[in-house]
């Protein structure tokens, strides 16, 4: 011990510094990179909950969309339904309009073919070509009133036409400016799937 070289115990000294730096880094590295471990696990746990919470966001888009379609599917369905039966009834009505014009022309050309028979037969018949007059009046009154009764039905038909055909266009416009915002939130979707999508990216 006593003859040992100055220079090994020199070294010695020296040493031990540069140990306890190493060991010191060591702990200080140890520490920082468990800081950064925590610091990931914080943000991969903030990250899974965004994406569940995004998830669960576009599920109820998703759900929202399906209902929209399927309430346009519906309403379509009811539209042309409704539009079928005004076609229906107004091709009845049309129908019977002209029926009743058909008979009307009839009912003209009779009376005149009556009324030509009563001039021939005025000096002996004026009894009967009077009453046949009446019943002429009565029965042209009752025709004319059917007819205009018939014309106002034909009318309010056209009418309740026109409207259902300007309600099918605004429903058109509607249906159209549902699909846009459909569209519009199928983009949002999409958008936020892959939000989710890079959130679990590790």
């Amino acid at each position: 011990m006593l003859g040992q070289d100055p220079s090994m115990k020199m070294n010695n000294r020296s040493g031990l510094p540069v140990k306890n730096i190493v060991t010191a880094i060591f702990i200080l590295l140890s520490i920082y990179l468990l800081y950064i471990y925590n610091v990931a696990q914080n943000r991969l746990h903030d990250a899974e909950m965004t994406g569940s919470r995004y998830r669960r966001e576009a599920e109820e888009k998703a759900n929202e969309i399906q209902g929209l379609i399927s309430a346009k599917d519906d309403f379509q369905e009811r539209c042309e339904t409704e539009k079928r039966e005004f076609s229906n009834r107004l091709k009845s009505v049309n129908q019977k309009y002209s029926m009743l014009q058909s008979q009307n022309t009839e009912i003209e050309a009779d009376f005149m073919k009556l009324k030509q028979d009563m001039e021939n037969l005025r000096a002996e018949h004026m009894q009967t070509e009077s009453q046949h007059a009446q019943e002429y009046q009565t029965l042209k009154q009752a025709k004319e009133k059917e007819i205009s009764d018939l014309s106002v039905e034909l009318a309010t038909v056209k009418k309740q036409n026109e409207d259902l055909q300007m309600t099918v266009s605004t429903l058109q416009s509607q249906i159209q400016n549902h699909e846009a915002a459909n569209a519009s939130n199928k983009i949002e979707l999409q958008k936020a799937l892959l939000m989710v999508q890079n959130l679990q990216v590790p």
